[in-house]
């Protein structure tokens, strides 16, 4: 899986390919849910052998351009070029299915997800991003294993669009 040292490499490409194509971005931030509690109950190689099946998983569940990093910890990012926010929010929920529907050595694990996506042809990393992170933080509100999206695309300031959270089917 791809880290954050890629992704810096990869967000100048993303930017430029979206203003030449007129198409959005967008960005899939996910968290799996109660991780310290299989680190601290079962062991840190479980948490390790947890880490390797969902990265297999997410993976395996994305078309060929899509990319996945791991930001740290048990934190994913998915990068899905010329997609969307609904488009984002279905991949995100077949994400989610992926690794909650069956066990991970021997465990249940759960993962939430925020969504956002540029507007076409507009998209600037910091801005999606920071959507697709309040909408993860909502995810957790409303009780984790769900996929929450921020409403709007989201433009650069100047474009006076804001975000806000609109459920989806957890």
């Amino acid at each position: 899986m791809l880290n954050r040292n890629a992704l810096h490499t990869r967000v100048a490409e993303l930017t430029q390919q979206a203003a030449i194509l007129r198409e959005p971005v967008a960005l899939i931030v996910g968290d799996l849910d109660n991780f310290k509690t299989i680190n601290d109950g079962h062991g840190h190689a479980a948490g390790d052998a947890v880490l390797k099946d969902v990265a297999y998983r997410l993976r395996k569940s994305l078309r060929a351009y899509d990319l996945a990093y791991r930001l740290g910890g048990e934190e994913f990012l998915v990068v899905l070029p010329g997609a969307g926010a609904e488009q984002a929010a279905e991949v995100a929920e077949t994400l989610r299915r992926s690794i909650s529907d069956e066990p991970i050595a021997g465990l249940l694990v759960t993962i939430s997800f925020g969504v956002s996506a540029s507007a076409p042809g507009e998209f600037q990393y910091d801005d999606v991003f920071s959507g697709a992170d309040l909408a993860l933080y909502r995810s957790k509100q409303d009780g984790r294993n769900r996929v929450r999206v921020s409403a709007a695309p989201q433009l650069t300031p100047a474009s006076g669009a804001t975000s806000t959270e609109i459920p989806l089917a957890a």
